[in-house]
């Protein structure tokens, strides 16, 4: 028998709709920006409030340096806090849009340069000194995770299983091996929650 919830307290499936990793961080920015718009006297009783608080804060991380993943993970955060406000809500932040759209435009977010193959390859001759099998092991992992772009996780769930041999003829475009990373058979989503 479920029990009666307060208005505004999450169900069971409402909390499960992200990861705690995600719930956590979501929490940093939340905390981020509400101490912003306290600080500055900003309330954050109605959607037009709420609308200029964020503008007001974008703008203040966007000098500050921030890239525009700050607002797309703050207001992220805002929307599962608050999901009146979300895709499916009734509250709209028009200039919350706009400004995220300009914080794009100026500081577009940017992925980490990637090591070198001489670098992943002299770590994994380095780690492979050992001389023991488990040495010779993990440095077979840091070649793979590298060429395969596996997370650390990934690596880990794989199994003899997950490696498909080549189904074409020599030289053709299909002759090459594949690695299935997140079988749906294992229940096993990817971070993105897709199945290979």
């Amino acid at each position: 028998q479920p029990r009666q919830r307060t208005t505004g307290e999450k169900t069971i499936l409402e909390r499960y709709a992200i990861k705690d990793t995600t719930r956590l961080q979501y929490n940093v920015y939340l905390q981020a920006f509400t101490t912003f718009a306290s600080a500055r006297d900003l309330p954050l009783t109605t959607a037009d409030q709420v609308d200029l608080a964020l503008v007001e804060y974008y703008d203040y991380t966007f000098l500050l340096g921030s890239q525009s993943d700050t607002a797309d993970k703050t207001i992220a955060a805002w929307m599962n806090a608050y999901p009146q406000f979300g895709e499916h809500g009734h509250l709209r932040l028009p200039r919350e849009a706009r400004a995220r759209q300009g914080f794009h435009r100026l500081a577009p977010g940017c992925s980490r340069a990637p090591l070198a193959i001489m670098i992943v390859a002299a770590l994994a001759m380095a780690v492979a000194a050992g001389r023991s099998p488990a040495a010779r092991e993990m440095a077979l992992a840091i070649i793979l995770s590298f060429s395969a772009y596996l997370r650390p996780g990934e690596l880990l769930r794989l199994r003899p299983s997950d490696v498909v041999p080549p189904t074409g003829p020599k030289g053709s475009p299909l002759d090459v091996t594949a690695i299935i990373i997140s079988p749906i058979e294992r229940v096993e989503p990817s971070k993105t929650n897709t199945y290979d």
